[in-house]
């Protein structure tokens, strides 16, 4: 089903729904947002109800954050040996990929089906090299929604994206997330300064960032460690688990799996949602990230592996299951 949704840029905004079972997601092609995903009628996400909400919010609601989800060091990062330079957005640092975020963008769409949508962007060359082609691809079954990231470049480049979705699986979605229980398969993560970028060193989860089991949020989110981020804002590496991470929200009896094929997770504790930002007496920490991604800042810390080269093809893939 596909309903007008406004209009910007000269072109028309709508929102499409798909639905399977007991899961219903409304997607906007602006942004590729994901607005709704309704569980038994429940919404477990935030969101707004107008386009200009969208257009006008901060903090990437729903939203396919791209070409570079995350931080990157000054704002700046070499690729064969020439260097780029970014908008700095954020203190010294570009974060989201600045105002070229494709959480802005327009993209065309075509609804295959009551459960499956795409949708199409070709990003020409801004301040990351190159024009990229993307194509996102939304399948719903079986009270899962499976989404496939492709894209390719004419020119070397970086492409890491993610999404940016805040979680809230309470019945009053005004209402802060710490109740909820997180499981987080991964033994390792990236240091982080006090910048929130990766120093480059790796290191076995402790009892504040240990989630193998399930665990409280609120549990640890004051604990003196998380004082730099004001909550958590971590990359967790990966392995090759059957599920990478789950949420419980006992009270609704909701119950939600993420499987991916990306390297790291960023868990991020809405640490800088403003009271009232998406409802009156909504709270300071009413939504949570689970974002899927390569490791942050890769192109200047880490392995240049993760570059999108000119010929080569991007193919990653996130699923959220619902039970």
């Amino acid at each position: 089903m596909k309903k007008y949704f406004g209009r910007i840029m000269g072109k028309d905004i709508f929102i499409f729904e798909l639905k399977d079972k007991d899961l219903k997601i409304n997607i906007l092609n602006y942004g590729a947002i994901i607005k709704n995903i309704l569980f038994k009628g429940k919404n477990t996400i935030l969101g707004f109800n107008t386009l200009e909400d969208y257009i006008n919010d901060t903090l990437y609601t729903g939203a396919f954050v791209g070409r570079n989800a995350g931080r990157i060091s000054n704002a700046s990062f070499k690729i064969n040996n020439k260097s780029y330079f970014l908008e700095k957005n954020n203190e010294n640092i570009n974060l989201h990929s600045g105002s070229y975020c494709l959480s802005k963008k327009v993209f065309e769409y075509n609804l295959i089906s009551n459960k499956e949508l795409e949708l199409k962007l070709v990003e020409e060359e801004n301040q990351f090299p190159g024009n990229v082609d993307i194509k996102i691809h939304f399948k719903i079954k079986n009270n899962g929604l499976f989404i496939n990231i492709l894209a390719t470049t004419d020119k070397d480049t970086i492409f890491n994206p993610t999404y940016h979705i805040y979680f809230n699986f309470n019945k009053n979605l005004n209402k802060d997330i710490g109740n909820h229980y997180l499981k987080i398969n991964s033994d390792f993560y990236l240091e982080l300064n006090k910048d929130s970028l990766p120093t480059g060193k790796i290191f076995s989860v402790n009892s504040t960032l240990d989630f193998n089991k399930f665990k409280r949020i609120s549990k640890n989110l004051n604990d003196d460690f998380l004082k730099d981020q004001k909550g958590y804002d971590h990359p967790y590496l990966l392995s090759n688990s059957i599920i990478n991470a789950e949420i419980l929200n006992r009270d609704q009896k909701i119950h939600m799996k993420l499987k991916t094929d990306l390297p790291s997770l960023i868990f991020y504790s809405g640490n800088f949602i403003q009271e009232n930002y998406y409802a009156n007496n909504s709270s300071e920490r009413c939504g949570f990230c689970l974002e899927p991604q390569f490791y942050p800042d890769f192109i200047n810390k880490f392995n240049k592996n993760y570059i999108l080269k000119k010929g080569e093809i991007y193919k990653r893939n996130i699923s959220y299951s619902f039970f």
